[in-house]
């Protein structure tokens, strides 16, 4: 459970999120040259509004690509399985 940890470990943790999603929208990302379709699963609710616009904007732009897809697993836990 990451948001457990503290405020400024959660803060770190998102904004690293965001990062590597904005690197996955970049033209020469392996995401974009290789196709792979991105999917973000999870409780997306817990997730600060700048991350989730991010989340949007990559599944988005990599909603037509079809060689493979990479499934997320963000703000998820064992929990939400049962």
């Amino acid at each position: 459970e990451n948001f457990k940890r503290s405020a400024e470990e959660v803060d770190t943790l998102m904004a690293l999120m965001g990062e590597k999603l904005r690197s996955m929208r970049r033209e020469d990302s392996l995401i974009m040259t290789q196709r792979v379709r991105v999917r973000v699963v999870g409780n997306l609710a817990r997730v600060p509004a700048d991350v989730r616009a991010e989340i949007d904007a990559v599944t988005r732009l990599t909603s037509a690509h079809e060689r493979a897809v990479l499934t997320v697993c963000f703000a998820y836990t064992s929990r939400e399985e049962v």
